[in-house]
């Protein structure tokens, strides 16, 4: 049976049980040994089994408080290799003050040697919710700026005279006029059940423009990529080309035997999209 004698000012310090049940610890080891990491003693006891080991902070912590009552002194000594390293010693009563490190002061000298790091601005959790939220706040952007200009001239008498009108010289913002385009695209936000990125309405004013240039009529386009979203699909110009009419129970061998297998020229596609545009 072996024996580890510790001196009575470790008992009488101001010092907290964990405080000393380190600092017990550390005396057991032979003077001149090299002492337990923390975070290494903390590993074994874990790979042992042990459960009642505190945890790596509330260790350091406690090392903090022998360090700051003298028991525990850091120094920096050079090594043989030629660097600067860390040293640490324990002692079975406190050193005197003017002996002391002082770990306060090392956490302010590491805090001030910290560089700072640049804010980011934060990463959206959904990226086409982003481009449409920056699409919106430009819209709303330039309506103000539009709505700033009317009142300034209107203020520096360039504006239209009063009484001029059923508003008595107020002055109506000019909406832009929709394109047969700008249709076939709100159809597909209005039904869409989430938010359309700004990339995925110019893919499909891309490819509306295609099937309006062939001569498909504007609104049966829009009601085609009005039944887009609820079926997953992308491409526009695919779900036209492909598209059947529902067929009338009468009609349906008719419709069936006349159907050719095989893809179409172009100009059969032109002809079919005008054909269904135009209702035949």
């Amino acid at each position: 049976m072996t024996w580890t004698t510790v001196d009575n000012a470790m008992v009488d310090a101001d010092l907290s049980a964990r405080a000393q049940g380190l600092l017990l610890r550390w005396l057991r080891r032979p003077p001149g040994a090299e002492l337990d990491d923390i975070g290494e003693m903390v590993k074994r006891s874990k790979r042992a089994g042990k459960v009642r080991l505190e945890g790596r902070d509330a260790l350091y912590k406690a090392s903090y408080e022998l360090e700051a009552e003298g028991f525990l002194v850091r120094e920096q000594e050079r090594g043989t290799s030629g660097q600067y390293e860390w040293v640490v010693r324990i002692y079975s009563s406190p050193v005197p003050p003017d002996k002391r490190s002082n770990p306060e002061d090392r956490k302010r000298a590491t805090r001030a040697r910290a560089p700072k790091k640049p804010r980011s601005a934060p990463v959206p959790e959904n990226p086409e919710l982003a481009n449409q939220e920056s699409a919106n706040q430009e819209s709303a952007d330039q309506e103000l700026s539009y709505k700033d200009s009317l009142k300034n001239s209107s203020l520096s008498g360039h504006g239209r005279p009063s009484g001029d009108g059923p508003d008595h010289g107020e002055r109506e913002a000019a909406t832009p006029e929709n394109t047969p385009v700008d249709a076939v695209v709100e159809a597909y936000v209005t039904a869409s059940s989430r938010p359309v990125s700004a990339r995925r309405k110019q893919a499909l004013r891309k490819q509306a423009a295609v099937l309006l240039a062939a001569g498909a009529d504007p609104g049966w386009v829009a009601a085609r990529a009005a039944e887009m979203p609820a079926r997953g699909w992308t491409d526009l110009e695919v779900h036209c080309e492909r598209w059947r009419a529902p067929e009338v129970p009468s009609q349906a061998t008719a419709g069936s035997a006349g159907h050719r297998r095989g893809g179409m020229s172009e100009a059969e596609r032109t002809a079919r999209l005008r054909a269904m545009g135009s209702g035949l």
